[in-house]
């Protein structure tokens, strides 16, 4: 039931700009409903309000709280937006709308909130919202500005110095990258992706002992060992001067999946960074026997029979591999090593 607002109310409703008592009733009892826990009821009697009095700024404010209550996310946005269209100043709107963009990906409409919310002092992690959303649009200086400001607000919170490192690798600053990877780990052992891209950005510096240690805990943790992760750690332990844990890795997991080609090819090149050019040929005869098609196992036996050697007999095959695929021609630069 509907209570009755008594008069006095309705003339200081009046008096602060509400046009028409039937929406100050209606919003009114919007509070009562929300108070006693009744929060549909609640939005309908805030949208009841804002139907009878679409100017009734604190009834849109209350819908847009409400709807939020409810995940009714594109009343809530038109709310706070109506809202600022009056009180373009209404800390409840900006902070709100900047979290509502931000959740919901759309990150310049976050950004403008959330610099908003900065410039008026006003909403919980704003620095980190606006940081993440200049990050998703590839804006890096902007960046990291805001997650280093995040990152002195939350110095225990991993994720921060997860993203400054996401962005520094993409934009090749691997030794930073790496630097933020670790702080990240040390804050959050449990995020398997983390410890990989964190071995991947070590590798990349090179740190090979330390991407190691990492490749190995990511394991640990469950990491899927795939064939970017094989040949990323086979990589590792090239560079590391341990070819032979990489080739022990690969025929480990050759013996479960017999007929993957890819790491057939995988261990015949491997063994030719070893500059054992027969084994790498044994291997790679092997996968023609699979596939005698294949274009690159063809042009690579050339390779390392031209290691070996056997300059003439090694040309002939990599133009035999040209011949069989054209865009090997230049893949010659990639494996003249």
């Amino acid at each position: 039931m509907i209570k009755t607002i008594p008069v006095i109310l309705l003339l200081v409703a009046a008096s602060n700009g509400y046009a028409n008592d039937s929406a100050v009733v209606a919003y009114r009892s919007g509070l009562a409903e929300r108070e006693s826990g009744r929060i549909k009821a609640a939005f309908d009697r805030f949208q009841t309000a804002v139907q009878i009095d679409s100017g009734y700024v604190d009834a849109h404010r209350e819908l847009g709280l409400t709807a939020m209550d409810i995940r009714r996310f594109d009343v809530a946005e038109r709310s706070f937006t109506r809202v600022l269209s009056s009180v373009p100043e209404d800390t409840v709107s900006i902070v709100r709308l900047a979290n509502l963009h931000f959740n919901f990906k759309r990150w310049k409409p976050a950004i403008e909130y959330g610099m908003k919310s900065l410039g008026l002092r006003v909403g919980d992690r704003m620095n980190w919202i606006v940081g993440r959303s200049h990050l998703e649009l590839e804006q890096y200086e902007q960046a990291f500005r805001y997650l280093d400001a995040a990152y002195r607000d939350e110095p225990r919170n991993g994720e921060i110095p997860y993203q400054l490192a996401r962005g520094l690798f993409d934009i090749s600053n691997f030794k930073l990258s790496a630097k933020y990877y670790s702080e990240a780990v040390g804050l959050d052992s449990t995020k398997a992706h983390w410890i990989y891209e964190a071995a991947v950005a070590h590798s990349s510096i090179p740190d090979y002992p330390t991407a190691i240690g990492y490749y190995e805990l990511a394991m640990e943790r469950g990491f899927k060992v795939d064939g970017d992760f094989i040949e990323n750690l086979s990589e590792t332990y090239v560079g590391a001067g341990m070819p032979e844990k990489a080739i022990d890795m690969q025929k480990r997991l050759l013996e479960k999946s017999p007929m993957d080609q890819s790491l057939m090819f995988m261990i015949a090149d491997t063994y030719y960074r070893m500059r054992e050019y027969r084994k790498a040929i044994a291997q790679w005869e092997q996968l023609l026997m699979y596939d005698n098609g294949n274009a690159r196992a063809v042009y690579m036996i050339g390779l390392s029979l031209q290691k070996s050697g056997e300059k003439r007999k090694g040309q002939a095959m990599c133009d035999k591999a040209i011949e069989m695929d054209p865009s090997l021609r230049y893949y010659r630069q990639v494996y003249r090593r």
